[in-house]
This record gives structure tokens, sequence and C-alpha cells, in this order.
């Protein structure tokens, strides 16, 4: 029930805070750039950019075979990389 709770938090404030925040998308944000997890693992390659509004929302991956939705809200550029405030462990769980 807890964690049930707790997902339900996660995505309710990703949800309100993600267009506001995603306007700060990185312009390096495209298809077929790499990006990192803030542990450092490679990810892989960014698949495809969800838009709304021209505003970046979502970075699909291909992580451990199958797709994974990545917040633009998470994204960021560090030294000319994209890296997602999330790690390895927390996208690899991503459904």
């Amino acid at each position: 029930m807890r964690q049930i709770l707790l997902r339900t938090a996660l995505v309710a404030a990703f949800a309100i805070a993600a267009p506001a925040i995603a306007a700060d998308a990185p312009a390096g944000l495209k298809n077929d750039a790499l990006i990192k997890s803030s542990d450092g693992r490679l990810l892989g390659r960014v698949d495809r950019v969800t838009k709304k509004d021209g505003v970046p929302v979502t970075a699909s991956v291909i992580v451990n075979g199958r797709f994974v939705k990545l917040p633009a809200a998470t994204i960021s550029e560090a030294g000319g990389a994209l890296v997602t405030s999330l790690t390895w462990a927390e996208v690899s769980k991503m459904k």
C-alpha cells in the first residue's frame, strides 16, 4: 500500500511539474543523442523525443531491450552530454 501511494505521488508530481520545468529542457535533447544516468552509466541513445506544443515532454530510450520514457524535466546537459537526474536502477525499473 505504501509503495502504491509513493508511486502515485511521484506520478502526480511529474505530471504537475513537467510542463513547467520542460521549458528548460536542454537544446541537445534530440533523436540519436547519447544519454547517461546520474550515476554515470550510459543508458543509450534517445530514440524519440515527444513534444507538446513544441516543448519536449519525454525522451524515449531503449534500456535493457525495452522502451523507457524519461521525463524531459529530469534531463540536463553536463559537459556537452545529456544526463538524467535518475539513477540507472531507477530507470531500469520504469515502465
